[in-house]
């Protein structure tokens, strides 16, 4: 997880893995150990090398041991799923959110199609549909009763519906599912295909529209899942390994990235065949400072050992 910042809904409130690294041990690529950071918050000058070495795919070096800060968890815990018929009011919904003073720990979203796998695997017997945001808070019992009040107060008209989920039990199973992609992939013969785009935050609906539109058009199944709060959306696509869909997928990518460039955004490839990868650039990193990237991987792995091939570059 380290190697890779991964994270999941929790990051909107909480930050990634990379916020709570305080120290590391590194194998390099000559086979010497060398250590950064230590047990306490104080503990850097200088450039913070926990932040170069996380999220770098172990293209710069083999991790040994970490250190990192803790946080207590909240005394209690609330989840609302608003529910939407259409898109765009869910624009107004995430927008009203984010200016207000609430302070939500996860901010998801679910397009129809998720929305309604989520439904069948938590046997909720089609209780949500349609698209949904799904906010959970974390304080006090006093705090979070506030917060889930003032919500529905904020969100008003945007809503069509809302389930509330306070059975701890309830929450639990949720939140499991949304943490993994499980019910969103499909099962063999089809191929799964997992993209990650990066935008800002408040071009979500912007993108989703567009997305939706691009991929209905290729006749490619696919379920859509954001952190919202983030501006990270996952495209899950199922491909049949026997049709010429993956050059059109591979063409959409190509086009998204393009579109994205002006705002530093991307679209990696997290999951795919061969044939699609092979097609396209599972990264498509085109930004001025992959240069300097280059030279620090040429500097600490000279030889190109560790995992070639794996990272942008």
């Amino acid at each position: 997880m380290v190697a890779t910042n991964a994270s999941g809904p929790g990051r909107f409130g909480h930050g990634t893995l990379r916020d709570y690294l305080l120290g590391v041990g590194v194998v390099q690529a000559d086979g010497s150990q060398t250590r950064f950071g230590s047990r306490v918050v104080k503990n850097v000058t200088g450039y913070d090398m926990c932040k170069l070495y996380t999220g770098s795919f172990g293209t710069l070096g083999v991790f040994s041991d970490f250190y990192f800060k803790l946080k207590p968890l909240p005394p209690t815990e609330k989840t609302v799923l608003g529910l939407f018929r259409k898109l765009p009011p869910v624009r107004g919904a995430l927008s009203r959110l984010l200016r207000s003073p609430l302070t939500p720990i996860a901010v998801e979203f679910l397009d129809g199609g998720a929305t309604g796998r989520l439904d069948r695997k938590l046997d909720w017997n089609g209780e949500i549909a349609g698209y949904a945001l799904a906010i959970k808070f974390g304080d006090l019992d006093a705090a979070v009763a506030w917060q889930v009040r003032e919500l529905k107060e904020i969100w008003g008209s945007c809503l069509d519906g809302d389930v509330p989920v306070s059975d701890s039990r309830e929450q639990a199973r949720l939140w499991d599912c949304l943490r993994e992609d499980r019910f969103c992939l499909a099962e063999p013969p089809l191929e799964n295909v997992t993209l990650k785009v990066n935008i800002l935050p408040n071009q979500l609906v912007q993108w989703i529209e567009q997305i939706e539109s691009h991929l209905s058009e290729t006749e490619i199944p696919f379920f859509l899942r954001a952190h919202a709060g983030s501006g990270v959306v996952r495209i899950y696509c199922h491909l049949d390994p026997s049709s010429s869909r993956a050059g059109r997928l591979a063409g959409l990518i190509e086009k998204w990235r393009s579109l994205l460039k002006a705002v530093r955004g991307s679209v990696v490839i997290e999951r795919g065949p061969a044939k699609l990868k092979n097609r396209v650039d599972a990264w498509g990193y085109r930004y001025k400072d992959v240069t300097l990237m280059r030279q620090i991987k040429n500097r600490l792995d000279p030889r190109e050992i560790l995992n070639p091939g794996r990272f942008v570059v």
